[in-house]
C-alpha cells in the first residue's frame, strides 16, 4: 500500500495480515466504561450503527438479534440453499 498507493495493494496487505486481540468478557456486574472507550473491534449493524464488541453481548446483542435476526427456515427460503452449502 505504501509503495503503490492503490486499493489493490491495500487489499493485498489486508489478506496477509492477522489481527490478534485479547479481551475479557464484560457483563453488567464487571462493566468497564474505560475499556469500552478503548475497544478496537466493532460490529457494523445493518441500520448503520457501529457497536463496540465489548458491549455487544452485555448491552446490545439481544435487541439486535430480535431486530435483524432471521429464522433458519426463512433464511433457507431466501437463499435457496442450506447453511452447510454456503460455507
Amino acid at each position: 500500500m505504501l509503495r503503490h498507493g492503490s486499493y489493490k495493494a491495500l487489499g493485498d496487505l489486508h489478506r496477509r495480515m492477522l489481527m490478534i486481540s485479547a479481551m475479557y468478557f464484560m457483563d453488567p456486574y464487571n462493566f468497564d466504561l474505560e475499556r469500552v472507550q478503548r475497544c478496537v473491534i466493532h460490529y457494523a449493524v445493518p441500520d448503520g450503527r457501529i457497536i463496540p464488541f465489548c458491549t455487544m453481548n452485555s448491552i446490545h446483542g439481544e435487541k439486535i438479534e430480535k431486530e435483524f435476526g432471521v429464522p433458519v427456515e426463512e433464511w433457507r427460503k431466501r437463499r435457496k440453499a442450506g447453511i452447510d452449502e454456503v460455507a
